[in-house]
């Protein structure tokens, strides 16, 4: 079960083990939030949970569903907001949003509850009525263990479920910039590398007529600003080139060569994390 978190700035995967019996157990994953745009590009954001997925896949271990958080104190979505969740959307797949839930979150940052409830029907007729519609569940989370634990045992009553890109990638074979999320990627960030060739040819012809050693040296150091955005592009274009089925899939061969067999301590090993046990059982039922 994979919270994914589109605001907080979470830097490295978490994992916690809850029991529900003897036998059985849930794992809920933190994932990178996808609204992480100040430290990371919308490439690394993909690429790091489109190898979570995999990882998580390939390991065996069954995905119940996962928990898209909202915080209810944004006045509106953001044009970048909208753009991720697109591509959740398209990462998920129209037969896995039966197995997310959308919980708007820091209810208790309002001023005024009716204000928040005006904002939350104003996302769900704008940008989550589609998810809505194809099965997806839409509340307020009220930040407490309780209701924390209902919406896992909610997603935990259901069927596992295969996401797109986990289809695409380790059933299909395809690189990440094949599947539908990772075309749109793709795309923008061929029209952000058109646009800083555009800007460099711009600059460099503004060093040539420089005026002054002064307008050089101001205009040398923009065209050195670019040409790391140029190093970040490049970078990107190769991640989405990568073929992760093959990079995962060696991962895991290797932890297993480490006396590795249990998929869950695979998973935990290869992401670099510790899982830390909730003591209690989970009600099931």
């Amino acid at each position: 079960m994979i919270p994914i978190d589109t605001s907080a700035e979470t830097k490295n995967c978490q994992i916690v083990l809850a029991k529900i019996n003897d036998k059985e157990s849930i794992a809920i994953v933190d994932t990178p939030g996808f609204d992480d745009s100040h430290h990371k590009s919308d490439t690394e954001i993909l690429a790091e949970v489109t190898d979570l997925l995999v990882l998580q896949h390939e390991c065996g271990i069954n995905l119940k569903g996962i928990i898209y958080f909202h915080r209810i104190i944004d006045p509106k979505m953001p044009r970048s907001a909208q753009r991720y969740l697109n591509m959740f959307q398209l990462l998920c797949g129209d037969e896995a949003m039966t197995n997310v839930i959308v919980a708007t979150t820091m209810w208790s940052k309002l001023a005024n509850k009716t204000e928040g409830y005006v904002r939350q029907q104003e996302l769900r007729d704008k940008m989550w009525r589609r998810m809505e519609t194809l099965g997806s569940f839409v509340g307020a989370y009220d930040g407490t263990a309780e209701m924390a634990e209902q919406m896992i045992m909610d997603l935990a009553s259901k069927q596992h479920v295969v996401l797109q890109i986990q289809r695409e990638i380790c059933i299909q074979g395809w690189l990440l910039d094949e599947t539908a999320a990772g075309k749109s990627i793709a795309a923008e960030l061929e029209q952000s590398v058109r646009d800083t060739r555009d800007q460099l040819s711009i600059l460099d012809e503004r060093i040539a007529q420089a005026y002054s050693a002064e307008a050089n040296s101001r205009f040398n150091r923009e065209r050195q600003i670019i040409e790391q955005r140029v190093e970040h592009q490049s970078i990107g274009r190769k991640r989405l080139k990568k073929n992760t089925w093959a990079e995962v899939s060696a991962k895991i061969e290797k932890t297993r060569k480490l006396d590795f067999k249990d998929g869950l301590a695979i998973f935990a090993v290869i992401i670099g994390t510790t899982v830390n046990i909730v003591l209690h059982f989970l009600p099931i039922g």
